[in-house]
């Protein structure tokens, strides 16, 4: 889908770089590319490497921009019920959980940490902490 007449640009991370209203082409440092997606909706900065945007170019427009919309309105990564807590984060909770394997009580830990500033405060922060204990408890029980 590259388009020689609309060549790529190396990124290496910091404020995005063209308007907030244009529509981009972006590479992953995972290989994974997305097609004219608003500039506004993405993670320019660096650090949260297989996410990291490593090329983008200006989108001329949509080849087919219907089913190109619906697909990424139908990711579930894209959406968030009840809130933007982990929306906004480079990486979500539940995607590093996932990838990494974590099993239940784990990923609770990783989910609770994670959000307490901005949805639980210390409440999520003593989950966290219990969660943990049962874990200990169940390991060193079994």
């Amino acid at each position: 889908m590259i388009d020689e007449n609309n060549p790529w640009i190396e990124w290496r991370g910091g404020t995005c770089p063209v308007g907030i209203g244009m529509r981009v082409d972006v590479r992953f440092r995972n290989g994974k590319e997305i097609f004219y997606h608003p500039a506004i909706k993405l993670e320019w900065g660096h650090g949260s490497g297989y996410a990291d945007i490593v090329r983008y170019r200006v989108a001329k427009r949509a080849p087919d921009k219907a089913p190109i919309e619906k697909a990424l309105e139908q990711r579930a990564l894209d959406r968030q019920e009840g809130g933007d807590h982990y929306k906004k984060l480079a990486i979500q909770p539940i995607e590093y959980c996932h990838r990494n394997n974590l099993g239940t009580c784990e990923s609770f830990v990783v989910k609770y940490v994670t959000r307490w500033r901005d949805k639980g405060g210390i409440e999520d922060l003593k989950k966290a902490r219990h969660t943990l204990d049962l874990l200990i408890e169940m390991e060193t029980n079994a």
